[in-house]
């Protein structure tokens, strides 16, 4: 039987939320690419981290996703955080877009997004480290 409940990784709840970016909000290389290069995701990490309303860049990406993020527990902001960084990654990777035509932008990103879904199958079957209590003789 398994259990559905089980705790992800944090590999598992950063792919998860960066494919939560990507799938069900939008955001993609081709969308994230007009903000990486003034560094609006590092910034928004650093305001998570920081829990720092004062950091959040408001100018690009909305006061209330800063909100929003903030009612989530510790470990998923940290989680949040690190979305935003692989985001970062993933627009250095490709480096910057707007010189690229349609075609030359899907064939690249078409296989990161593939990429995300096939590491968050993986990474949510990655198991927690157990506490591995041991008692010594002395």
């Amino acid at each position: 039987m398994s259990n559905t409940n089980k705790p992800l990784s944090g590999l598992g709840m950063i792919v998860n939320e960066r494919a939560e970016q990507i799938f069900k909000h939008g955001f993609t290389i081709e969308t994230d690419s007009k903000y990486s290069e003034r560094s609006v995701f590092t910034r928004a990490a650093i305001a998570i981290i920081h829990q720092a309303k004062r950091e959040w860049p408001e100018h690009d990406i909305p006061i209330g996703i800063y909100y929003k993020i903030m009612t989530k527990t510790r470990i998923q902001q940290y989680a949040c955080a690190g979305a935003f960084l692989a985001a970062c990654i993933d627009y250095l990777q490709i480096g910057s877009l707007s010189n690229l035509d349609k075609e030359t932008i899907s064939e690249l990103i078409t296989p990161i997004n593939d990429e995300i879904l096939a590491i968050n199958l993986i990474a949510n079957r990655i198991p927690q480290p157990a506490l591995v209590i041991t008692h010594h003789n002395e």
